[in-house]
């Protein structure tokens, strides 16, 4: 499901429906009306609630709300906000349900954020994402972070891991406003690479071409390579590449 935040605070004492709709494109205004009808919640004002809505609105749309009091009366539009998808890894695959390279692939339809909630993961006993495969390259606006991930102390308790002697890019950046933030990336041909073209790119927190175990000969043949405008890699450590 979809969950939203409805912000009631500057509402008066009451009851109140309140109804979301979602659209493909925010009205020219910022507060046009929208396309269908997603959500229809019963709130009481002043306050701040989550609610679900009745479908899974993909992260390319918008929302936007109104509130109708107990005497009928509704309210304008409220400004449309695009939808955010939280895409969550919970194992260390290299394929299918719950892993990293599924979270990616579904961000590259419609972006969002991925976060990690791996069993068993620590800052003793980090995951180790160990690939048969490239990941997907980015494609779409997300942000991939392994910060999320419980046993997260500064450094990183998650590690993507290639067996080395192929032409990989542990993320390969072909999108704009992508953040690759807390991971260990080891054995890769390049670490992470954005490519000429794109802006906005932000790397950090993360150990390339070593983990937080300090295993040797684990290094990349090139660790980061950052070829795009507007961007920022900062507080990593980049070594044995």
């Amino acid at each position: 499901t979809t969950e939203v935040t409805l912000d009631r605070t500057s509402f008066a004492a009451g009851t109140y429906t309140l109804e979301v709709f979602a659209s493909a494109s925010c009205d020219p205004t910022g507060f046009g009306e929208g396309d269908r009808l997603v959500g229809h919640f019963e709130g009481i004002g002043p306050g701040v609630s989550n609610f679900n809505l009745t479908e899974l609105v993909p992260g390319n749309q918008f929302l936007t709300a109104t509130a109708t009091d107990a005497n009928g009366n509704t309210s304008e539009f409220s400004a449309c906000v695009p939808i955010s998808a939280v895409i969550l890894v919970v194992n260390v695959n290299d394929s299918g349900a719950g892993s990293l390279r599924e979270a990616m692939t579904t961000a590259n339809v419609s972006g969002g954020t991925i976060t990690f909630a791996i069993p068993g993961v620590n800052a003793a006993t980090p995951g180790v994402i160990n690939l048969l495969s490239p990941l997907p390259a980015i494609t779409q606006q997300m942000t991939v972070d392994a910060t999320t991930q419980s046993g997260f102390d500064g450094q990183p308790v998650v590690e993507i891991h290639s067996p080395g002697g192929n032409n990989w890019a542990g993320f390969n950046i072909l999108a704009n406003n992508v953040t690759v933030r807390g991971f260990s990336i080891t054995g890769f041909n390049q670490g992470i690479f954005a490519w000429q073209g794109q802006t906005g790119i932000l790397i950090e927190q993360n150990i390339v071409g070593s983990n937080r175990l300090h295993v040797a000969g684990q290094g990349n043949g090139l660790g980061v390579g950052v070829r795009a405008s507007n961007s920022v890699i900062r507080h990593n450590a980049i070594v044995g590449n």
